[in-house]
């Protein structure tokens, strides 16, 4: 009878812990930022940007800022050449945006930093610098910020990431080594995938799910674990949208990785 009880107790605690989860993808939901179209996305996506993420990566690893720095920097820079009019776009500025896209990220998800000298010391005065300012930097920042309305608190892939991967826990028991070697290829996953086009055409929680569903099959997961975990955070949505277990239907992600 105890068994029963505790296995009673364990549903309940566990139907508790989806739906918190479940909630905290929809308030997520609400902040992504807009898709953009790479017809009207200003920068040849073949040719500048992959350059510059790889320089906003290469910036906040030597740098030790958080993964949560790193994606917020790219959102930022992405919002705001989408929606910069053509009069007022000047390549030129690339590095510069690119520097305020990380300062404005940092007074977010950073702590215990002094910005100002921190950016004057390691980005402005570096060797490749163009010659910018701490004033330019001010400037552009709040070019970015009014260019946007001031929102840049969007929710990014390690937000819907981390949810993903408290519901794998609970579905996929593990020990801590796995679990955090898992986490690791989830993020370099998300890395590789924020080079290309798919990353502007995509919403931030589907970015994160595709990335879940490639660490999955590094790791030989069933498929059914993260299907159940897709079905558990859309609950009671679009059926169309939804996985069904043990027939055909599957989302894209799934057709495109399986």
């Amino acid at each position: 009878m105890s068994k029963l009880t505790n296995f009673s107790k364990y549903q309940k605690e566990e139907k508790k812990i989806s739906l918190e989860l479940r909630e905290e993808y929809k308030i997520h939901k609400k902040n992504e930022p807009e898709i953009i179209e790479p017809i009207n996305y200003k920068i040849s996506l073949s040719q500048f940007r992959p350059q510059i993420i790889n320089w906003i990566i290469f910036l906040c690893e030597n740098l030790n800022f958080s993964i949560e720095t790193l994606f917020r920097t790219i959102i930022i820079f992405d919002q705001y050449i989408g929606k910069v009019k053509n009069e007022n776009f000047n390549q030129n500025n690339f590095q510069l945006i690119t520097i305020a896209s990380l300062s404005l990220a940092t007074k977010i998800e950073e702590i215990n930093c002094n910005y100002i000298k921190f950016f004057t010391d390691n980005v402005l005065n570096s060797p490749n610098n163009k010659n910018y300012t701490y004033k330019d930097l001010t400037k552009m920042e709040f070019e970015i910020l009014t260019t946007l309305k001031f929102k840049i608190l969007y929710s990014t892939p390690i937000n819907f990431g981390k949810i993903y991967f408290e519901l794998l826990k609970k579905k996929f028991q593990k020990n801590n080594f796995f679990l955090f070697n898992f986490w690791k290829d989830f993020e370099i996953n998300l890395k590789s995938i924020s080079f290309y086009d798919m990353y502007i055409t995509m919403s931030q929680s589907d970015i994160a799910y595709y990335s879940l569903i490639q660490t999955c099959n590094q790791y030989r997961i069933n498929d059914n674990v993260f299907k159940k975990i897709y079905n558990i955070i859309n609950y009671g949505e679009n059926e169309e949208e939804k996985i069904y277990i043990g027939n055909n239907k599957y989302n894209r992600f799934s057709i495109r990785s399986l």
